[in-house]
């Protein structure tokens, strides 16, 4: 299998970041333009090709479940040859700014991988008791099962905060292909899951800076240590580092 790099979007606005998704300070910072999108996937194509990649070099994956799946995402994907995996918190179904139960189906019907990410989207997900986090990954898949007519077995983790429980309620719930945030192109393997790392695309990503990402192991090694630092204090700093997230990295 060829070594994949997986990038990790949320949502995507025509003209204004509240036609889809998350309004709060972190989200509207992972918001990213039609134009720009279409620039970043039409560079990564005309990359794969003249490299000679298989088109699944780039796996293009979206979280939350704005509107903005179907209505930009889905149609530029398309147009490049290009498949998107769609994580839904499934609580905001048919929310002002999210998909609703037949543009899921839509997606899926066109092609696209439908998954979960959470039921609520909590802020912290390791931090739940055990029972609350397997309903938050039965609830959702509950929910997408009634859309599809299946459970998927993909998923990511809201916020990137991965634990060994969260994981086994993931495993409970028949999701076995994990999408983090690990900042990394190697594959983990946690009992019978696949646990893959993502990069985060926000709205400062310029292409040149993507296509830097996608070409040169070293810009990803230096991306990676300074995850690596950011998680060490995470761990240092528990929930004081969201507040000191927000206010100072804007990263998620």
């Amino acid at each position: 299998m060829q070594k994949q790099i997986v990038l990790m979007y949320h949502d995507l606005f025509c003209c204004d970041k509240s036609e889809s998704g998350f309004q709060n300070c972190t989200a509207l910072k992972y918001k990213v333009s039609a134009e720009a999108f279409e620039a970043q996937v039409h560079a990564i194509a005309d990359y794969i090709k003249s490299a000679h990649l298989q088109s699944d070099y780039i796996d293009f994956t979206f979280d939350d479940g704005g509107v903005s799946f179907l209505t930009i995402a889905a149609p530029i994907l398309e147009k490049y040859g290009f498949k998107g995996k769609f994580y839904i918190s499934t609580a905001y179904l048919g929310t002002k700014g999210f998909l609703n139960k037949e543009q899921v189906r839509e997606l899926h019907q066109r092609g696209h991988y439908i998954g979960s990410h959470s039921h609520t989207h909590p802020e912290r997900m390791d931090v739940l008791t055990v029972d609350n986090i397997k309903d938050e990954w039965n609830v959702s898949q509950s929910i997408l099962k009634g859309i599809l007519g299946f459970a998927p077995r993909l998923a990511s983790i809201p916020n990137g905060y991965a634990s060994k429980t969260v994981i086994d309620g993931m495993l409970d719930a028949g999701i076995d292909l994990v999408d983090t945030s690990a900042i990394t192109t190697q594959i983990k393997r946690y009992k019978s899951a696949t646990l893959r790392g993502r990069y985060a695309i926000t709205e400062n990503t310029t292409v040149d800076n993507l296509m830097r990402l996608i070409s040169s192991p070293f810009y990803r090694f230096k991306k990676r240590v300074r995850y690596e630092i950011l998680e060490i204090a995470k761990a240092i700093l528990g929930n004081s580092y969201l507040t000191i997230r927000k206010k100072i990295l804007g990263n998620k």
